[in-house]
């Protein structure tokens, strides 16, 4: 009997020792990552357009779930001093999609050069990122971006004549794709919606 108490005891501590690991891992991981506020998962970048063909560049985002987005930014690199940031609450927004669809996007949107996008919080920390080229031009703050809840690796093989990467396979939280150059994007709408895609 007394052999039983000490291996349930000793089950007991070694559980209690595993979550407390687990805890420490997820925590260093999470560590510049935005989980205030609940913003864990909430929203992602679901869709990027470039302004190739004399169109107009944009970006847009998709909420998951009602949140907060006061202060909220995101912001396009395609170098450590060449950024392009603005508020989610300038972005058109037709809930849960929110875009910015601007000529001045047209020379961050570079498929060929490469760039990266962060969609940041009110504090700076990171709710999504996407990277094009593994172009890494801004401050992480310590954020493991793969261990954001919907990070995937964006299409390798985007060119000068690519015009637009989404998500699909479940708009707004699925893995990314490269369109055909004919394609424009579904800003403002489910891009599982019919889009042809490769």
């Amino acid at each position: 009997m007394l052999c039983i108490k000490v291996i349930r005891r000793a089950l007991t501590i070694l559980s209690q020792g595993c979550i407390a690991i687990c805890f420490i891992m997820q925590s260093s991981l999470a560590a510049g990552c935005s989980v205030a506020d609940d913003n864990w998962g909430k929203a992602t970048i679901n869709e990027v357009f470039s302004g190739l063909g004399n169109r107009t560049a944009f970006i847009e985002i998709k909420l998951l779930e009602p949140v907060d987005t006061t202060n909220w930014q995101v912001n396009i690199c395609t170098g450590q001093n060449n950024c392009n940031d603005f508020l989610v609450s300038s972005m058109t927004n037709m809930d849960p999609w929110h875009f910015r669809e601007n000529n001045d996007l047209n020379a961050f949107v570079d498929f060929h050069k490469g760039f990266d996008v962060s969609l940041t919080d009110a504090g700076g920390n990171i709710i999504d990122y996407i990277t094009i080229h593994n172009k890494s031009y801004q401050p992480k703050n310590g954020c493991v971006v793969e261990s954001l809840p919907y990070w995937f690796e964006t299409p390798g093989d985007v060119t000068n004549g690519t015009k637009l990467i989404h998500r699909t396979q479940n708009d707004g939280t699925g893995t990314w794709s490269k369109n055909q150059p004919n394609d424009d994007g579904t800003k403002g709408a489910d891009n599982d919606g019919g889009v042809n895609r490769e």
